[in-house]
């Protein structure tokens, strides 16, 4: 078996514990050898909102993975910029890595069912595999109807590959509401990076 990284991508803006059980759920549950949280220049999926600046959201998790096993910080499209486009991070990295490495892309189950619309979709299906997670209490088949899309073989290997993480009810859009309005955010980020987020000032009007 060869080298297995994981990539879980998204603006983490801020990273939050969901984040990182979700990351690690799919390392022990599907044997990969490290999985790399990768912040988005610019998501294509989130063009309207201003993201905060790339190097708080780095640093933050930098902070949140410290310690943690098998969990890594890339800045792989920070220092692409542009646009960040699955595809093309999917290829850099393994450009970078070993023969033999397979990449496994983790999302949401319901953003699984997206993916006809992502860019080059064929090509990206050819160069990874895809781990959809389904959120505990959610049910819904988000992979139903994928195969005339995606095709049969593809859709089944996100079958086989699914993973379901506890129900966590956080989300970044959440945390940045709490902190403008003074809420507490301890139990929702790791303690450094709520501490980070208060030293610097972040997601206050």
């Amino acid at each position: 078996m060869g080298y297995r990284i994981g990539m879980l991508g998204g603006s983490f803006d801020p990273v939050h514990n969901a984040h990182l059980a979700i990351a690690n759920r799919a390392r022990l549950g599907r044997g990969l050898d490290k999985v790399l949280l990768i912040p988005a220049a610019h998501p294509p999926h989130k063009a309207g909102r201003v993201l905060t600046a790339a190097e708080h959201r780095l640093a933050m998790l930098r902070l949140a993975v410290a310690g943690l096993e098998g969990l890594e910080p890339c800045d792989i499209e920070i220092s692409r910029g542009g646009v960040s486009y699955t595809v093309e991070t999917v290829r850099s990295l393994l450009a970078q890595s070993p023969a033999g490495t397979e990449v496994f892309l983790i999302v949401g189950a319901d953003m699984a069912a997206d993916l006809p619309t992502w860019r080059e979709i064929g090509n990206l299906m050819k160069l990874c595999h895809v781990i959809p997670f389904n959120r505990g209490g959610y049910h819904q088949d988000y992979l139903a109807g994928l195969d005339a899309k995606l095709g049969a073989d593809v859709v089944a290997d996100m079958r086989r590959l699914m993973i379901s993480v506890p129900p966590m009810d956080v989300s970044s859009t959440l945390i940045r509401r709490f902190v403008n309005e003074g809420g507490d955010i301890s139990s929702l980020v790791p303690e450094p990076v709520a501490a980070y987020i208060t030293n610097h000032g972040l997601y206050r009007d």
